[in-house]
């Protein structure tokens, strides 16, 4: 049996008192495979990544703007908001973008079609080719080593810490 909690029981009650039916697909307890919020949680490999279908639909709008000689605002917004999705996914991704948003910018000044500056291009392609590794490993451990570095004109440090503060009740 599944094991449903007193919000999960009134939430199914609802449904039922109102004739609304449950969402199958969205029902993760105890499964496998399944989906949540557009992602593909995958049990058996502990992971959590965006839908096939989002990932190569991300992809051919990518290959797509990277084939048009000029694009527009909309294309570029549209694309962004694809990638962003998909780059939730793997947060750090995220810092790949920065171009094209200043030629979001521009495109929206000029009100009309423009070309691509080659750092967008870049960070397009970019986008395109980490589409399949963007995925949460829900199995990953938290270090009990962390590192950092830092470097600066007058030089580099490093540093390890191995005993951390307690977080606060």
């Amino acid at each position: 049996t599944l094991f449903r909690s007193e919000r999960h029981k009134q939430f199914a009650a609802t449904c039922k008192k109102f004739g609304l039916s449950l969402n199958i697909g969205k029902r993760l307890v105890g499964a496998i495979k399944g989906s949540l919020q557009g992602g593909t949680l995958d049990g058996r490999k502990g992971v959590f990544h965006s839908a096939p279908e989002k990932q190569a639909s991300l992809i051919g709008y990518g290959l797509m703007l990277l084939s048009q000689e000029q694009v527009t605002e909309f294309e570029l917004r549209h694309f962004t908001g694809k990638a962003l999705f998909n780059l939730a996914f793997r947060r750090p991704a995220m810092s790949i973008f920065e171009a094209v948003f200043y030629d979001i910018e521009a495109l929206s000044r000029t009100g009309s079609p423009g070309y691509l500056s080659a750092a967008a291009r870049d960070e397009i392609f970019m986008v395109v080719a980490l589409t399949p590794l963007l995925r949460m490993n829900l199995r990953a451990t938290l270090d009990q080593e962390v590192t950092i570095t830092d470097t600066s004109p007058l030089g580099a440090r490093g540093g390890i810490a191995t005993s951390f503060k307690q977080a606060p009740d």
